[in-house]
């Protein structure tokens, strides 16, 4: 896995702030951080980045507490209406 985030941040031109952030994760985090592709017109990678893993983290803050709705709920900000039907 770390040979697969290495080129995704290399591939990416992800700037050394975003880097250290995804790199700090555990491998697991780090696939799902990774997983969504970037789309052509993002403007700023790095800040992509850097907004995943913090909704990541939050949504591990959520779960530690107890709050499954509300990380069930961040989990399908941006989901497609595909991925959404699947759990109605």
């Amino acid at each position: 896995i770390i040979e697969e985030v290495e080129k995704f941040l290399q591939d990416n031109r992800i700037n050394e702030e975003a880097t250290l952030k995804v790199r700090s994760l555990s491998p697991a985090s780090q696939r799902k951080v990774i997983a969504r592709p970037l789309t052509g017109d993002v403007q700023n990678p790095s800040k992509v980045m850097i907004a995943r893993v913090r909704e990541l983290q939050a949504q591990s803050e959520r779960m530690k507490s107890g709050d499954a709705w509300a990380a069930w709920s961040s989990s399908m900000m941006g989901a497609t209406p595909e991925a959404i039907n699947k759990y109605i």
